[in-house]
């Protein structure tokens, strides 16, 4: 929180360096501290529960949208000046050739935080999740198939019941180099600080291969999940055999298993 003060502070100064109408919120700019970030970021969660569909409303003293609680907070141009010079990153220092140097500073301790404080039990799985955005961004997914188009993609780590262990945001080709593959590499940079402690994976066969279930049987990690039927090392018996409605066939490799069901 000191540091995301300093960066506040120092990003509305800039912009006050570059010139402001005498009318400007930024015009009468003062300081942050600890205190005051903290009640902005309360106002700003508790927006995420109680929501209206414009920040002005919450401000509003009518009687149907009327909530003391944000007036008596923080003023609504105090708020909305701090919206516009929020601010997770030193714009001199920073190396901005990382696609995601805006929010790494507070991504990493977040996430650091989380791995320190909690430890899952033996259940996790692993898959992408997908984030509506409608702005300006060079690495943003299009899928037309979807009513919500424009999306960010995370690959994501979480507990069965849901609670995100690690992630990684999707920031176009190179987000993860490995001479095994891709997805191969996604698994193991997720899993890195839980291999080798009798946990169960679960994935979907956009992850999941033989090559990654004996790695992960290496490391004391099992592995559950469907397989797409042109990954390598996929046994021959089970990817060429057809089967009628209600047969299986089965194939074993040491301590490995694959199913197939007609």
């Amino acid at each position: 929180m000191n540091y995301i003060v300093t960066w506040v502070n120092l990003k509305a100064n800039i912009l006050r360096s570059k010139g402001v109408k005498k009318r400007s919120n930024l015009s009468s700019w003062k300081n942050i501290d600890i205190y005051e970030l903290k009640k902005f970021i309360g106002l700003s969660l508790l927006m995420g529960i109680h929501k209206l569909p414009a920040i002005h409303l919450y401000w509003s003293q009518s009687e149907i949208d009327y909530h003391p609680i944000y007036g008596q907070t923080l003023s609504r141009n105090r708020y909305e000046t701090f919206l516009r010079c929020l601010c997770f990153y030193d714009p001199f220092t920073t190396d901005k050739s990382d696609r995601l140097h805006k929010i790494n500073n507070v991504l990493g301790p977040i996430i650091s935080n989380i791995q320190t404080k909690y430890y899952p039990k033996e259940c996790l799985s692993l898959d992408e999740s997908m984030l509506l955005w409608r702005g300006r961004l060079s690495f943003k997914q299009y899928i037309p198939s979807k009513a919500h188009k424009y999306r960010i993609k995370f690959f994501e780590l979480c507990t069965d019941d849901g609670f995100i262990l690690d992630l990684i945001i999707y920031k176009g080709k190179g987000i993860v180099t490995d001479s095994r593959g891709v997805t191969f590499s996604i698994v193991d940079k997720l899993m890195r600080n839980y291999l080798g402690k009798g946990h169960t994976l679960y994935m979907d066969n956009y992850y999941n291969s033989v090559q990654l279930a004996e790695y992960l049987y290496e490391k004391k990690t099992h592995v559950e999940g469907t397989l797409r039927k042109n990954r390598k090392e996929n046994p021959s018996s089970i990817t060429a055999a057809k089967l009628k409605k209600g047969e299986a066939v089965h194939a074993q490799k040491k301590k490995h298993s694959c199913n197939k069901i007609g």
